[in-house]
C-alpha cells in the first residue's frame, strides 16, 4: 500500500482558560482525517478539563486508520489511552518528573490516570525523521512504519500535518465557543 493511500488522522485539544481546571469546564477534542495529504473528514466533541472522558470521546469519533495523537494528555490532565492503531507523538520529550509531580499533587489517588500517562511517557522512543528527531510511542505500529508515516506527513516541520490541522481547528473552535474571537 502506498503511503498516500493510508487513512491517517490527527488528534488535538483546544484552548481553555485556567479557571476550567479541576473539572470546571470543557474544551474541544478534534479529529482531522487525512487521505494522503487531503483532508477527508473533520469531527469534534467536548472533553472535560482534568476529566477522564477523552479516551471514550476519542473512541466514539475515531474511524478506521491510524491515529496520530498530539501527546497522551488532553484538556489539562485528561488523557487518551493509545491502542494498537495509535501513535503518540512529541516533537520534544516531555518532562516526566514534572508531570509525575503534578499528577501526585492534583490526582493523588488516581493510579489509573498516572499509570497510563507516565507509562506512555516512559515508553517513548526517539526516532530520526527528515525534519529532525521526534519522540513516539505505539503499542501496535513498528518504528520503521512510524518513521515512514511521519516522513510523509511532515510537510513543513516536525509536527505532522494531521496533528497541525487538528490543533488549528480545535484551538479556533474552542476560542470561538468561548467568545474569544
Amino acid at each position: 500500500m502506498r503511503m498516500s493511500d493510508w487513512l491517517v488522522y490527527g488528534v488535538d485539544d483546544g484552548y481553555f482558560p485556567s479557571h476550567f481546571k479541576g473539572r470546571k469546564g470543557k474544551t474541544i477534542l478534534a479529529i482531522v482525517e487525512f487521505v494522503g495529504l487531503e483532508i477527508g473528514r473533520v469531527d469534534f466533541s467536548t472533553i472535560t478539563v482534568d476529566g477522564e472522558d477523552a479516551s471514550d470521546t476519542f473512541l466514539k469519533m475515531r474511524g478506521e486508520g491510524v491515529a496520530l495523537l498530539d501527546g497522551v494528555i488532553y484538556g489539562g490532565f485528561n488523557y487518551i489511552e493509545p491502542d494498537s492503531r495509535s501513535i503518540v507523538f512529541y516533537s520534544v520529550p516531555p518532562n516526566v518528573q514534572e508531570v509525575e509531580r503534578a499528577l501526585s499533587k492534583h490526582f493523588p489517588n488516581d493510579r489509573r490516570r498516572a499509570n497510563v500517562i507516565l507509562g506512555v511517557m516512559r515508553s517513548l522512543s526517539k526516532i530520526s525523521t527528515r525534519q529532525g528527531d521526534v519522540f513516539v510511542y505505539s503499542p501496535g505500529i513498528s518504528l520503521p512504519e512510524i518513521r515512514k508515516l511521519l516522513d510523509f506527513y511532515q510537510v513543513f516541520d516536525r509536527k505532522p500535518e494531521p496533528i497541525r490541522a487538528a490543533h488549528v481547528i480545535a484551538s479556533a473552535l474552542s476560542k470561538y465557543l468561548l467568545g474569544l474571537t
